[in-house]
């Protein structure tokens, strides 16, 4: 490679004056630092036909800085061997180079073609997007829920704010700048700047596994999994809470002072109370739990409804909505007193689905108490009055809980009659899932072990079980505590105790009667 200098300059024909410009030169002949720049032109090996390959580039300040890049590109271009392959192989780097010269961007890591030549992959991988659209349509076969999470992820997320980038040049940097810029876009949200929902620190994690999994699947076209680097705040579980007396009494607060606010913004105007009711944000935190008395309160108010045996099912084993909704006639055995998990009911956007248990720890056989049982065989004993009542019209589903034609429920359904039945009961809000949270609180307060509620809630570890509700057992202890005090009751204030060996101490204080 013989470097040359050039310039633009025209003559006063019009024509490209090039390497022969005056100015390229200084007066002592030494080349002019201020004028053109330089370019060289490298002969590489013949094809197999014999047709001659070269590698021209121009537009470098100095002459270092030429025959430094040309040295960086001779290196590149020695990766693949000679031979027909080899050659082919040289040629998709030789464009790679122009490429990144043209866009004025650095050179090919020479490891990374290295590598992807020996493994015989592609040297170049496409774009981000492209890529992700490519895994997701391989992925058909995993959890619809678990599909369209992904989905989410690529759409909403990481191909408005990744899809751009070659893969191989996806750094962790860009990953972290797409969660700053996420971040940003809460706090717009959380300012009132504009509308949408705010995207937490459990859905970026969940974001991040997204495009970990789809990297990782990659391999070897992809040789470096960069979300594997990249490091997110961790994120905290929702402890549960019970609704004890104190937390209750600043929510009623709360509750009664927004619908004095909706009233007096409107006035003569109906003021929807259930809506304020049901404000997640009102709450002390996302799971709540209800004590004993109140969910006993509950069940007395559901007790004519309908769906009374399915909530009572939940309260009493657990079970989430999914697998409540989804329980098949054929896995009930009230002789045994027994209910199989074999099947859940899957919401999916609207749609509903049968599908498998949330985990395989999930499809297990869940012992039933006699009151439950009790409850169950009335509700079957009505289903097959309804049952024989619709004759041919009837819809053999294959659920326990139905409608009255033999249809199964949308799970929807179940929680909006939930949260109706809790409002008219005057209760504090929790969600349906707050009912499965309180059989495991009543279980652990009732001093079940923490291994026999962790196999009925079929929990995938006992920690997830001591983590979620460690704080609500410890109040429900302090409870017990105060209860127990309350059954030895004092007639009056106890004197200050006095020492047998001298005087009343100093700074004693007298103890009033537990009430």
């Amino acid at each position: 490679m013989r470097p040359r200098k050039r310039c633009r300059c025209r003559d006063e024909n019009g024509r490209d004056l090039g390497a022969t410009c005056p100015k390229l030169r200084r007066r002592d002949g030494s080349w002019n630092p201020r004028h053109g720049t330089w370019f060289g032109k490298q002969e590489l090996p013949p094809g197999p036909d014999g047709k001659r390959v070269y590698l021209k580039a121009g537009g470098f300040t100095s002459e270092d800085e030429l025959k430094e890049w040309f040295q960086k590109t001779e290196l590149l271009l020695s990766i693949p061997d000679k031979g027909a392959r080899g050659h082919e192989a040289r040629l998709e780097i030789l464009r790679l180079i122009k490429e990144a010269r043209t866009r004025k961007e650095d050179l090919p890591d020479y490891d990374d073609l290295r590598l992807r030549h020996r493994q015989g992959v592609a040297f170049q991988t496409g774009l981000v997007s492209d890529y992700l659209d490519a895994w997701l349509a391989g992925k058909k076969r995993i959890r619809r829920n678990t599909w369209r999470g992904y989905e989410s992820h690529i759409r909403v997320h990481l191909k408005p704010h990744l899809g751009h980038i070659e893969l191989d040049k996806l750094r962790p940097t860009d990953i972290s700048a797409m969660f700053a810029r996420i971040e940003e876009r809460n706090e717009e949200i959380n300012a009132g700047e504009r509308k949408g929902k705010i995207t937490g620190p459990g859905t970026q994690k969940l974001i991040l596994a997204t495009l970990s999994n789809a990297l990782g699947d990659g391999y070897p076209h992809i040789t470096w999994n960069s979300a594997e680097h990249v490091e997110l705040a961790p994120v905290k579980r929702q402890k549960a809470l019970l609704w004890t007396p104190a937390r209750e009494k600043t929510w009623r607060a709360a509750y009664e002072q927004r619908i004095a606010e909706a009233r007096a913004a409107r006035p003569g105007r109906n003021v929807d109370t259930f809506k304020i009711w049901r404000d997640p944000q009102m709450r002390p935190s996302r799971v709540m739990v209800w004590t004993g008395e109140q969910t006993g309160e509950f069940l007395d108010r559901a007790e004519s409804h309908r769906l009374y045996a399915l909530y009572h099912l939940i309260a009493h084993t657990g079970l989430r909505r999914g697998e409540a909704c989804g329980a098949e006639v054929d896995s009930l055995n009230l002789h045994a007193a027994e209910l199989l998990i074999s099947a859940s009911l899957i919401q999916l956007g609207w749609e509903v689905e049968d599908g498998d248990p949330k985990t395989e720890a999930s499809g297990a056989t869940i012992a039933l108490g006699r009151e439950t049982v009790k409850e169950l065989r009335a509700h079957m004993k009505r289903r097959s009055e309804e049952r024989l009542e619709w004759g041919a019209e009837w819809v053999e589903s294959g659920k326990i809980f139905t409608k009255e034609n033999g249809e199964a429920y949308h799970p929807a359904h179940i929680t909006d009659q939930f949260e109706r039945l809790a409002f008219e009961a005057g209760l504090p809000p929790i969600t349906l899932h707050g009912l499965r949270h309180g059989a495991a609180t009543m279980a652990l307060a009732a001093g079940v072990d923490i291994k026999v509620v962790s196999a009925m809630l079929r929990h995938s570890s006992i920690a997830i079980t001591a983590d979620l509700y460690a704080e609500v057992v410890s109040e429900l202890a302090r409870e017990a505590a105060e209860k127990t005090a309350a059954m030895i009751p004092r007639k009056k204030a106890r004197a200050t105790r006095r020492s047998p060996h001298g005087p009343p101490r100093l700074g004693s204080v007298q103890r009033k009667a537990s009430t």
